[in-house]
This record gives C-alpha cells, sequence and structure tokens, in this order.
C-alpha cells in the first residue's frame, strides 16, 4: 500500500514538473523580440516631423521614437523648399543628405518582411532647379544599425540616373513574404512608363532579383506604353546579346513589356504588333523618346 502512495506521489510529481517546464518555455517566448515572432509582411508609412512611437525600427522588440526633420527651409521660385532631412531614432540622429538645390517633401515607410527583417524606405519630390546630383538621395532602403543609426541597405535608383530620370515620388511599395516590389516612373526616354523591380531578401541582405522590371503601366494608367517606333530599330534577344536578332522597321506599332537596368546598359523589351518580341538598345540621357503616338 506505501508503495503505490509513493508511485502515485512520484506520478505527480513529474507532471508538476513537465507543467512547469511548459509555463516556463511559454514566458520565454513571449519575452522574444518581435523580430523573432513577425506575423507576416507589412508597411506602415512614418509621418514627418511628427514624433512617433507606434513602430519597432530596429527590431529589437520594442517600439521606438522615430522623428524625421526637414531642415533649411528657404523659398525659390514661389516654391518652399529644403536643405538637409535628418532622422532620429531613441535620441540618436543621422544626417540623411543634403542638397544644394533643395526638396519639396520628404515620405518614409517601414517595411517588415515576414522573416522580421525591417527596412525605412524614403523616397520624395525634386525642386524646380534640381539637378542629377539632388535626386541621388531618393528610392532608398534604409536599415537600423545596433547604435540606432540608419545606414544605406539598397540604392534603388544606382543605375536609373545613368540613363534618363525618374519620379520618385510616384513611386509604389508592394510585396509579400521575403520579397518587396518597387514601382516607380521611369521618365526618358520612356515617357513616363511604369516600371515594378523586385527585391529579394537572401544571405542576410535585400537584394535585387533581377535587373530586369516588369512594365505595369505608363503615367497614371496600368496599362504598358503603346505606340509607333520613330526610327527603325534593332531587335536583341536578350539585354546584353552582341548580335541581332531583327529589326523592326520604322512606325512599327509596339508595347513595352519590360525594362533592364544594369551599370552598363539600358534596354527595353517590346512586343510588335506582328508577335515579334525583343530588347531595344537605348541611349545614354537620350532626350528622344523611343515612340509616338500619333
Amino acid at each position: 500500500m506505501r508503495m503505490h502512495v509513493t508511485a502515485i506521489r512520484d506520478s505527480k510529481t513529474k507532471y508538476l514538473l513537465i507543467a512547469a517546464g511548459l509555463l516556463c518555455l511559454f514566458a520565454v517566448v513571449l519575452l522574444l523580440p518581435q523580430q523573432a515572432q513577425a506575423k507576416g509582411f507589412s508597411i506602415n508609412k512614418i509621418a514627418m516631423e511628427k514624433t512617433v512611437t507606434k513602430y519597432d525600427v530596429n527590431g529589437n522588440g520594442n517600439n521606438d521614437t522615430v522623428e524625421f526633420t526637414k531642415t533649411g527651409k528657404f523659398k525659390a521660385s514661389g516654391e518652399t523648399l529644403y536643405k538637409q532631412l535628418i532622422v532620429s531614432i531613441n535620441g540618436t540622429e543621422t544626417p540623411l543628405f543634403q542638397q544644394t538645390h533643395g526638396f519639396a517633401s520628404a515620405s518614409a515607410e517601414l517595411v517588415t518582411l515576414k522573416n522580421g527583417a525591417r527596412y525605412i524606405w524614403l523616397t520624395g519630390a525634386y525642386g524646380l532647379g534640381s539637378d542629377d546630383e539632388d535626386m541621388d538621395p531618393w528610392n532608398i532602403f534604409y536599415k537600423c544599425n545596433k547604435k540606432d543609426k540608419l545606414v544605406i541597405a539598397v540604392k534603388c535608383d544606382k543605375y536609373v540616373l545613368k540613363f534618363g530620370s525618374s519620379e520618385p515620388n510616384n513611386t509604389v511599395l508592394g510585396g509579400k513574404g521575403n520579397k518587396v516590389t518597387v514601382t516607380e516612373n521611369l521618365s526618358l526616354p520612356f515617357d513616363s512608363t511604369r516600371v515594378q523591380f523586385t527585391y529579394k531578401y537572401k544571405g542576410g541582405k535585400l537584394k535585387l532579383a533581377s535587373k530586369a522590371g516588369k512594365v505595369v503601366g505608363s503615367g497614371t494608367s496600368k496599362k504598358p506604353n503603346k505606340g509607333n517606333l520613330v526610327k527603325a530599330q534593332k531587335l536583341y534577344a536578350k539585354p546584353m546579346a552582341k548580335k541581332s536578332s531583327t529589326t523592326l522597321a520604322k512606325n512599327t506599332k509596339v508595347t513595352y513589356k519590360k525594362v533592364y537596368i544594369s551599370k552598363k546598359a539600358l534596354r527595353v523589351q517590346v512586343k510588335s504588333s506582328t508577335g515579334k518580341t525583343g530588347w531595344i538598345r537605348c541611349a545614354k540621357n537620350s532626350e528622344e523618346p523611343l515612340l509616338s503616338y500619333v
């Protein structure tokens, strides 16, 4: 009888120990940083000129105090401009850039990937007197380091400005999982063509998935550009192919399909009304449009 009571007591002790262990494990999970228990992909706008305290920017599981401040206010041609943008995270300031001709506006968004990685996206609008040097700070993914300073993770317009121009104030972010899509208006020589590039988290970094972006619209329209070639164009099977596959005659009706941008080249993939598809070489900083819309 005594042995039976002892066995029951030992059994109860065993179950109590298991229950206590499970409670401890549950408590540890609750205390884990938010980055380790991310729920999914999200994009949240961070207001300018305001103290924002509802987001975890550095990924330590606690909400941070973030404030973007525009400084160096002045007027030019009736337009209110600013020379510098400063971000403060938990009291640590990072001067992001300074522009000679000034910028008109700026906007920031916190992008959280499914795996918990966090990036701050920065874009804005140039002043009327801006030049190529003033365009450099926009369309950038920043990452918060351990000292609460923002450092550049990806410069999305790294090569765009070598060949033409973009309209950063019209950029739209999207994505899911561990991928981010950046849809922006590329101007010359594409007549405000909306191109979507995908960035993928790999090896601990956010990287461009492909140098070829998909054309998803033109201007404010969701339909890709359609028009007639201003002059005859050679078609290439691949963006960097050395030999052309065929030639499209002047006034051939084509539709933009993709845009390829690298350090050395700018290419656009077109599909003709007769079904021919290929890549056209684009001249550097050409002010002549590829298509006419007559």
